[in-house]
């Protein structure tokens, strides 16, 4: 993948944390950010790659682990990774087909490009935050670069 000039990347440790009601395993995780944002620790946007090993496709996913209902609605069913989904549908990344959605947390929104290779699934997300945001031309630019080298 390819990401502009202007920004860096922080790879965030291997957890091998169990995540989205027990259905997977976080496995690898990498931010781009823009430079403006190096000394800020938290709250920035960013472009993020999370591979999470499960089973379920990119949609049973989403299925599982997002819900239409607000973060703010306190009859929101509870548990979930990704509140507020919304404008789903499908996006293809080379010739992997792949599940678009937005959501919207409590200081956060973000756009997500779900696809799935062998047992990995990986989530590309354009976090926005009350700080600012990414371009989504830089995003799309973003997708159409992913490759798998092998």
């Amino acid at each position: 993948m390819s990401y502009p000039q202007g920004f860096f990347f922080k790879e965030y440790p291997k957890s091998d944390k169990v995540i989205g009601n027990e259905y997977g395993k976080s496995v690898f995780e990498v931010s781009f950010v823009e430079n403006q944002y190096k000394n800020q620790q938290i709250h920035y946007p960013d472009i993020r790659i999370a591979v999470i090993e499960t089973a379920f496709s990119s949609q049973e996913w989403l299925d599982k682990n997002g819900t239409e209902a607000s973060m703010f609605d306190p009859a929101a069913p509870g548990n979930y990774l990704y509140y507020g989904v919304g404008n789903k549908s499908t996006k293809n990344i080379g010739n992997l087909q792949g599940v678009y959605f937005t959501e919207q947390g409590t200081s956060f929104g973000g756009a997500h490009t779900f696809f799935k290779k062998g047992n990995y699934l990986f989530d590309i997300t354009n976090y926005t935050t009350g700080v600012g945001e990414i371009s989504d031309d830089v995003y799309n630019q973003m997708l159409s670069t992913f490759k798998f080298a092998n």
